[in-house]
């Protein structure tokens, strides 16, 4: 018989786990009573059980430049960290910030664990990529095999460098738990810069806010959304308040208003004991107050959990903490990061009545005057000393009908974006000037345009440009 066990509170926030009482009935009377207790404890512990069978819990972590250059005594604490959480908080799934590389993460990770992330070199140097892993016993239903492609981010054909630095797009990881489909979001919005103050990158953040509300209201409906990440926003800012408007329950504000923080540039204290809180006094008012001022933090709640699945969402929701051990805290500069996992545990059956019911698909379909619409010319070397701005794109419609180009986007071999709008004539060409932020190789560059659908209408390399000179292409 198994019996589940009971999780740590002493940082927690919520609901205790739903573990009846097993002992207080147990020993009753000697002899005919023994039966009674041992049946009380059978069927208590049989509900606890069917209790966790229900609940998902989540951790959002970041791991501050996980690379393959990590050192031994760095990845032995992260391994024991990741072992805590899996252990003691029943962890289900990890949605990870800032990962270089795919294999060192999986290092920290028990066999059988699966990692979901697009490490791809060829998608540029980002060193601050969102991965997930997730536990054996939760059913991974996309990204297909764990490799994510474009449409597995929301914004594949985005190229916002402002709400989204450095390509940080939003990944959805979906799985099946419990018989209800579940989107998880990852995110790292954009940190304030380091000599500045939050206000000088609050717009970014309130951006990707507004982008991901718009997003999950007309995409998602009848869908759980679970958000986590690296918000690098207070819980008293306008970029939480756009997600808290827009629907969405803030599963780890309770965290923050009874002053536990999840980042401190300074470190924590040990207790007389050698124990660790991540609860640091008036770190909730400071933080008020300080945001109201434009100051900057040294410490505060900013890893978050966030849930949207229509009206009564938050009834869902069972405990959050801020795991503060020997192993996620020490090391100074061989610590295993500077920031504190965050872990947040819901019962999903207690989502409204149809959501999570039916799997999300994106979308792929065919649109009108695809098989019309070509790349015939492009122009990536502009005579001008700097390229930025100058560079140049024709389309072509071959089609006896006026084509719209609107949600229309051309990928490079960085996997940069950029959006294309407008309307092309029956037979005629619409020459665009490409944005300064998307830049084209004067060698070796691969270009694909695909459709409003989604789908890939035109991929094509060339090897050199020269200087002022078009390259002209053959459209079969």
């Amino acid at each position: 018989m198994h019996i589940p066990f009971l999780r740590n509170h002493s940082q927690e926030s919520g609901q205790q786990p739903r573990l009846a009482s097993t002992v207080s009935s147990t020993v009753r009377r000697v002899g005919q009573g023994l039966v009674i207790a041992l049946a009380t404890l059978l069927a208590s512990a049989q509900s606890a059980e069917a209790g966790k069978k229900d609940e998902l819990t989540l951790v959002t972590y970041n791991i501050k430049f996980l690379s393959e250059k990590a050192s031994e005594e760095r990845i032995a604490r992260l391994q024991e960290t990741i072992r805590e959480l899996i252990v003691d908080q029943s962890a289900d799934v990890f949605v990870l910030q800032e990962i270089k590389d795919e294999k060192t993460l999986q290092k920290i990770f028990p066999k059988g664990w699966k990692v979901v992330m697009d490490d791809d070199e060829d998608n540029g140097p980002e060193i601050q990529n969102i991965a997930f892993a997730v536990s054996p016993d939760v059913q991974i239903v996309s990204p297909k095999n764990g490799e994510p492609d474009r449409l597995d981010f929301l914004y594949p054909h985005v190229n916002d460098n402002d709400a989204f630095p450095n390509r940080r797009d939003i990944p959805r990881l979906q799985i099946l738990f419990a018989d209800r489909y579940v989107q998880v979001l990852g995110a790292h919005l954009k940190a304030a810069p380091f000599f500045g103050t939050p206000s000088e990158t609050e717009d970014r953040r309130i951006k990707a806010a507004e982008m991901l509300v718009k997003t999950v209201t007309q995409d998602f409906k009848d869908q759980i959304v679970v958000f986590a990440g690296d918000m690098n926003a207070r819980f008293s800012s306008e970029t939480v308040e756009t997600l808290e408007e827009g629907g969405f329950a803030h599963l780890t504000a309770a965290l923050a208003h009874e002053n536990n923080v999840s980042f401190s540039a300074s470190g924590l204290t040990p207790d007389a004991d050698g124990h660790y809180s991540a609860v640091i006094p008036g770190i909730a008012h400071d933080t008020i107050t300080g945001y109201l001022n434009d100051e900057r933090y040294d410490a505060a709640l900013i890893d978050q959990v966030y849930v949207h699945a229509g009206q009564g969402a938050q009834k869902a929701y069972r405990s959050s903490g801020v795991h503060t051990t020997k192993a996620s805290v020490e090391g100074g500069e061989e610590a295993a990061s500077d920031h504190y996992p965050v872990h947040t545990t819901i019962d999903v059956s207690m989502f409204p009545e149809g959501y999570g019911q039916d799997v999300y698909t994106v979308s792929v379909m065919d649109v009108p005057g695809q098989d019309a619409i070509r790349i015939t010319s492009l122009l990536p070397d502009p005579e001008e000393k700097n390229d930025r701005g100058y560079e140049q794109i024709t389309f072509t419609n071959s089609s006896n009908q006026e084509v719209s180009i609107n949600g229309w986007y051309i990928v490079d071999a960085r996997n940069d974006s950029f959006e294309l709008s407008g309307t092309v004539e029956a037979g005629e060409s619409i020459t665009i000037t490409l944005p300064s932020q998307f830049i084209l190789n004067n060698d070796v560059e691969t270009i694909s345009l695909y459709s409003s659908g989604h789908q890939l209408v035109q991929k094509f390399t060339y090897e050199k440009a020269e200087p002022g000179k078009e390259i002209s292409l053959t459209v079969q």
